[in-house]
């Protein structure tokens, strides 16, 4: 039973090695198998090292945003506002939209007249077909 299946050749010093298929597949899939844990272990610590980089990235990422809402969360009303980066975003009074506001475009745009005030309900205001002016009247007084 303790005998080991292993001889060596004495005419090539030990170079071929006599074992047996099932030692050698037995032999591969051990190493197989401790390079697979190996490899395993590498990949799941370079994944966590990923994953806390990630992690602080939004972090400062929120902090950033929080700061910018922070500048017009107390004083200023809902509306259109350049969010320091040269875009317009939206400011709804408690948070900012992810939205930049179309650019109208002449296929688009009424003709000129005038309009409901979209900042008064109830008055109109004149629309000049690129703009709103400062026109406004109370279409049901007379």
């Amino acid at each position: 039973m303790g005998l080991i299946r292993k001889t060596m050749s004495v005419s090539t010093l030990g170079m071929i090695d006599y074992r047996s298929d099932k030692e050698r597949t037995a032999r591969s899939t051990r190493l197989t198998k401790e390079a697979t844990r190996k490899g395993n272990k590498q990949h799941k610590r370079l994944l966590e090292a990923q994953n806390a980089m990630i992690a602080q990235q939004m972090a400062a990422q929120q902090q950033i945003m929080a700061m910018q809402a922070a500048q017009f969360a107390p004083a200023t009303a809902p509306g259109w506002f350049d969010d320091g980066n040269g875009q317009m975003r939206w400011w709804d009074g408690r948070q900012w939209g992810a939205v930049t506001p179309p650019q109208p475009t002449a296929a688009l745009t009424a003709p000129a007249g005038w309009y409901d005030d979209p900042d008064d309900a109830g008055q109109q205001r004149y629309w000049d077909g690129s703009a709103w002016t400062e026109h406004r009247h109370d279409p049901y007084v007379k």
